[in-house]
């Protein structure tokens, strides 16, 4: 076996060195390792990354869609939400800020990456000289600030390759909590005779639950192909599972097929690097329970696509309660007119950002401005968050 070294910790491809000097400090220590103060940071964006799917999915709309039912004793943090995750990023940027005055640290970084956040942020915090609801624009200008900000803090946290595997297990088993809670919600509505019920799960919007979880599910992906560790690589089975599951049960048709998309180009790119040597066995099984777990769950999904042809899918309906057959029936009518309002509502989003072109409407008032510019029936959201912001903070 050989003798067993005093301490070797490998971080981002950087080695710290043997302990060792007076008073067994790190008399050699590498300056991008981590510090106390770092650490503290880090667990904040842990907290940050995951109560914001919990917690905040809903903005300022506290509803029963959320981890806690209304009468729930835990009911308020779903009302404090939002707040709280932007004051704990805004705790961890203080203390990263703090200890970098102190002992910056040399990183490399993305070209242009920083600069096109600071863009992003200052151009959206100009827009709101153009609100016509101040305090709609400030929450999302919260919103939008408190997520490059732990974007960037978790950038700079995960040099260190211990903060990196945790802000991956952060996300990746947030996100399969998120799921469940979704499988529920539609277990329950499924047994009310409602198969296509389209899973809201923590969110506001079953389409924002599909964005959430196609930006994971690669990653759960990856995880379980490289993980060793049996009872690790059997959770991020179980993960890998329930978030396909879920994205299907959230209806969306765009959703459902950027993962396909996304999952095709993560595996052109691991053959590409020859990141699949060895792996082969793993990539396939992990690729079998995604499509698996996404055809059990597929009712909403096919009702959407089916449209009007939606009664092919509802064999036995005549044993269905009343109510819920005349729910089924609304759905599916619905359905087939999805396509079309969407369109219709890009053209009434486009002649909104037209006519606001160079600052917008201001950040986050969509939902009060675009009436003036909707083509068909209202909504709270473009449906693409391109058009949405180009109409809120201009094309710019």
């Amino acid at each position: 076996m050989g003798q067993r070294p005093e301490l070797k910790v490998v971080s981002g491809g950087l080695r710290e060195a043997e302990t060792g000097g007076k008073g067994g400090k790190d008399s050699r220590r590498d300056p991008r390792a981590l510090s106390a103060w770092d650490w503290v940071a880090f667990a904040l964006v842990v907290a940050v990354l995951a109560l914001a799917p919990l917690l905040a999915g809903n903005f300022a709309t506290p509803s029963s869609l959320g981890l806690f039912p209304p009468d729930s004793t835990l009911a308020w943090l779903q009302t404090v939400g939002a707040p709280l995750v932007t004051a704990l990023t805004g705790l961890a940027l203080l203390i990263i800020a703090a200890r970098e005055w102190r002992r910056p640290v040399a990183m490399g970084a993305v070209p242009g990456l920083a600069g096109a956040m600071a863009l992003l942020g200052g151009w959206a915090a100009l827009s709101l000289l153009h609100s016509r609801t101040l305090a709609l624009s400030l929450d999302a200008l919260a919103a939008l600030l408190a997520a490059l900000t732990a974007g960037g803090l978790a950038a700079r946290l995960a040099r260190d390759r211990r903060a990196l595997f945790g802000l991956l297990l952060t996300v990746i088993l947030t996100a399969t909590l998120v799921a469940g809670v979704g499988v529920n919600e539609y277990l329950g509505k499924w047994r009310e005779g409602a198969p296509q019920h389209r899973a809201f799960a923590t969110f506001v919007n079953p389409d924002f639950v599909a964005g959430y979880l196609l930006l994971i599910a690669p990653l759960t992906l990856a995880a379980f192909v490289t993980a060793t560790e049996r009872t690790l690589k059997l959770v991020l089975l179980i993960a890998l599972a329930l978030q396909s599951a879920a994205l299907l049960l959230t209806g969306s048709r765009a959703g459902v097929g950027i993962e396909l998309a996304a999952l095709a180009v993560w595996l052109l790119v691991a053959l590409r690097a020859g990141a699949t040597r060895g792996y082969g066995r793993c990539i396939g099984f992990g690729l079998a329970v995604f499509v698996l777990s996404a055809l059990l769950a597929s009712a909403p999904t096919r009702s959407r696509i089916i449209g009007d042809g939606g009664s092919k899918s509802n064999v036995g309906s005549a044993s269905l309660p009343a109510n819920a057959l005349a729910s089924v029936s609304a759905t599916t009518a619905a359905q087939s007119h999805s396509a079309d309002f969407r369109r219709y509502t890009w053209l009434g989003a486009f002649r909104m950002a037209r006519a606001n072109a160079l600052n917008g409407t201001g950040i986050g008032t969509f939902d009060v401005a675009y009436p003036r510019y909707a083509q068909t029936a209202y909504t709270a959201h473009a449906h693409n968050s391109y058009l949405q912001a180009a109409g809120e903070m201009g094309l710019p």
